[in-house]
């Protein structure tokens, strides 16, 4: 342009230049700020879609944790009501019949009996009832009371239950194994001892042979009762056995649970639970 303008004879080289500099220059830096700015607010949407992208992802996997959570919560319940009612349940099923034979027989002599077994279905229905409440107060968290959660500790309680119901328990524990245990592993093998007795008292011959022993570097529940031939099939749903596979897998333990191949007619269940011993 002012090559153009000096050989038409535009007279003042410097109006040529400022003409020239004005028409050329000073659009190219503002095409060049533009430009620099799309890129600035281009660059900032993408940080932003890459934000928002992160956001997602992350809200997606708390509430897949969430899920997890709730799926795992919802199986311990599970577990807890199966084991805590189950017991009582069959329990007062034992007693309820042995209450209606006496009934039917007519006996005099059947009535202690009758009596005796109805006081045990109302004991049993109590303490469901009981287990119960304790179970949802747990569930709402009131955890005022200072002992919630039953142990090793109430092993007399528990057995007598199963004894009251017709079921002979022939037990070998050592006195410190309460005090020794953690605290989740005794609940833990509260809950499996209470499983066993349920299985024995519904599907055995009314004898159970329980030890729970330890050594420096394991707990061991080991249990054997005979089969009642008069059961059947008529086995349970099989959340007992996955229950108590569950506990002892929480503690990266062992278990055995199924009929003896050396005892035909006798169900072995045994339960091996490593400890870390304290320094």
């Amino acid at each position: 342009m002012t090559v153009t303008q000096m050989i038409q004879g535009f007279d003042g080289t410097a109006e040529n230049i400022l003409v020239t500099l004005s028409n050329t220059v000073l659009p190219w830096m503002i095409g060049r700020h533009t430009t620099g700015r799309s890129g600035y607010i281009a660059e900032v949407r993408r940080q932003a879609e890459h934000i928002l992208r992160e956001a997602e992802e992350q809200r997606r996997a708390a509430d897949l944790a969430l899920t997890q959570a709730v799926e795992t919560e919802r199986a311990a319940i599970a577990r807890d009501l199966h084991d805590t009612i189950s017991h009582h349940v069959s329990a007062v099923g034992v007693h309820a019949a042995a209450a209606r034979l006496g009934l039917r027989s007519g006996l005099p002599t059947n009535q202690d009996r009758t009596v005796t077994s109805l006081e045990q279905v109302e004991r049993s229905s109590r303490a469901a009832l009981g287990d119960l409440r304790r179970m949802l107060d747990l569930l709402h968290g009131n955890d005022t009371d200072g002992v919630r959660q039953p142990g090793l500790d109430g092993m007399d309680d528990l057995i007598d239950g199963s004894r009251r119901a017709g079921l002979i328990v022939n037990l070998t524990m050592g006195d410190a194994i309460p005090r020794t245990l953690p605290k989740s592993l005794n609940l833990a093998a509260y809950r499996i001892v209470q499983e066993l007795l349920t299985n024995a008292l519904r599907h055995g011959n009314g004898t159970l042979d329980l030890t729970l022993s330890r050594t420096r570097g394991e707990f061991r529940i080991t249990a054997s009762n005979t089969t009642n031939p008069r059961a059947g099939t008529s086995s349970g749903t099989g959340r007992g056995l996955d229950g108590i596979r569950h506990r002892v897998g929480v503690f990266g333990g062992s278990v055995t649970i199924g009929p003896s191949p050396t005892a035909p007619g006798t169900w072995r269940t045994g339960i091996t639970i490593p400890l870390q011993e304290s320094r």
